[in-house]
């Protein structure tokens, strides 16, 4: 991804203009119109907290570039399962991206499947539900030294191992290999 904000910005002040990522389109001939590119930067800079109004229109930095292709996980209380949701314009970002390295989306990630910390109330009822059911000890709700923060809340109890191996029919902002 810095690659490909090195070689789109033009005028090398760390920030990417619109007018510098329409000239990278039309230099690399992107099937993007200007109506597109230009949705794509107001996208990105409608998530901005600015002082002023004309710091709205000022150009993105490769924090925000990066922030409009990555997903963002939402716990859904319905189904009870976790969801990722995307920008509406990350397809457009990931071919402008493939231009500068097509393997940038190839190298699958560790899954990782949090587990649900458990509320003070809930470990009380568990407790009171063990010691109802008679099966409730000391000794083993001890296990010799009390988990402090450290080891009970930064700990990851499933991970779900990736292959490593790439799929070729994966199809990526809707371009296929």
């Amino acid at each position: 991804m810095k690659s490909f904000f090195v070689a789109c910005d033009t005028g090398f002040d760390d920030r990417i203009s619109l007018e510098e990522l329409q000239q990278y389109a039309l230099r690399h001939h992107l099937p993007l119109s200007p109506d597109i590119i230009s949705e794509m930067f107001h996208e990105i800079t409608s998530h901005r907290t600015p002082i002023h109004e004309y710091q709205r229109n000022d150009p993105v930095t490769l924090e925000e570039i990066a922030a409009a292709v990555r997903g963002r996980h939402k716990w859904n209380t319905v189904t009870k399962e976790w969801e990722v949701t995307y920008r509406s314009t990350r397809d457009y970002w990931i071919l402008m991206l493939q231009t500068i390295s097509s393997r940038i989306f190839a190298m699958p990630v560790p899954k990782v499947v949090p587990t649900k910390i458990l509320a003070q109330f809930e470990q009380e009822e568990d407790t009171m539900r063990k010691i109802r059911e008679g099966t409730f000890s000391m000794s083993a709700n001890k296990k010799g030294k009390s988990e402090g923060l450290e080891r009970k809340y930064l700990s990851v109890k499933e991970k779900e191992e990736p292959t490593y191996k790439k799929d070729l029919h994966k199809v990526e902002a809707k371009v296929i290999p």
